[in-house]
């Protein structure tokens, strides 16, 4: 169990950070940058995998469970090539 802090400005302190915007890096208009939450998640799961030399079942990882909770039929039976429940 671990709990992830993020700040809600960037360390300029200039730009404000919301992890449930639309928005992903975004160059023009009001909003700039965004925040990319499932790159976040990605690289938090395979940092802790290094870390703790964690040895993670398919079934545990962000991108099988984001592919069973979003993914179409396809990509769920593995023809998309993606994940394969099967």
């Amino acid at each position: 169990h671990c709990h992830l802090i993020v700040s809600r400005k960037d360390q300029s302190g200039k730009k404000k950070l919301s992890p449930l915007t639309n928005h992903r890096n975004t160059k023009k208009g009001v909003i700039q940058g965004g925040f990319d939450r499932k790159n976040l998640f990605q690289q938090a799961e395979s940092g802790f995998d290094k870390l703790f030399s964690y040895q993670r079942d398919l079934q545990e990882t962000f991108v099988y469970c984001n592919t069973m909770k979003n993914g179409s039929i396809d990509e769920k039976t593995g023809d998309a090539g993606t994940v394969s429940v099967w």
